[in-house]
């Protein structure tokens, strides 16, 4: 969808942060073909140089301050950033704002390409408009270089000016007590 900065393809070399949003259950069941992890996995295959990391759906303020010490030591941080409405905690907008707060470059893949997947803060954004396995694993083959966009692929909604949502609206959820997520 964007990268301002032309920062793809990445480079193997690159110390790289990879923060994956865990997937929940509901989503994948037992199933060894659609698990969490899909994406780390997938990056490992194109790069060794990684430091990974995972998150609630939503991260939680422990989650976040993690993600912002293990970002200090790498050169950029992709992430994920999908959108489902069953999980009423949202995503990982939060996150992506703290790490551009805290001067981080910034690479999203999402599946959702408004506001709520793209955010304002990333430098590159990929939207795959799904959350199968191979959606998730192209995306990351994508980010290497590996898989190329057709030259006349266009986006096939018109964005305009999207509002931000708050960071008080994103903050304001809380955590249940076995480690649901809930509003």
């Amino acid at each position: 969808m964007r990268d301002d900065k032309k920062m793809l393809p990445l480079n193997p070399k690159q110390k790289i942060l990879v923060i994956e949003q865990r997937i929940p259950y509901e989503f994948v069941g037992k199933d060894p073909y659609n698990h969490t992890h899909m994406f780390c996995e997938q990056m490992v295959k194109n790069s060794e140089n990684l430091i990974l990391a995972d998150t609630e759906f939503s991260a939680f303020e422990d989650e976040i301050k993690e993600c912002l010490e293990l970002a200090k030591q790498v050169d950029l941080v992709v992430m994920t950033n999908y959108y489902a409405r069953i999980v009423k905690s949202g995503n990982n907008q939060l996150l992506a704002k703290k790490l551009k707060q805290a001067g981080h470059k910034i690479v999203v893949v999402t599946n959702n390409p408004y506001i709520e997947g793209t955010t304002k803060e990333a430098d590159v954004v990929v939207c795959n408009f799904s959350g199968t396995p191979d959606s998730i694993r192209v995306s990351a083959d994508l980010l290497f270089g590996k898989i190329k966009p057709l030259p006349s692929t266009k986006l096939p909604v018109k964005l305009g000016d999207q509002q931000e949502i708050p960071e008080k609206k994103l903050k304001a959820r809380k955590k249940h007590p076995l480690n649901l997520s809930y509003c």
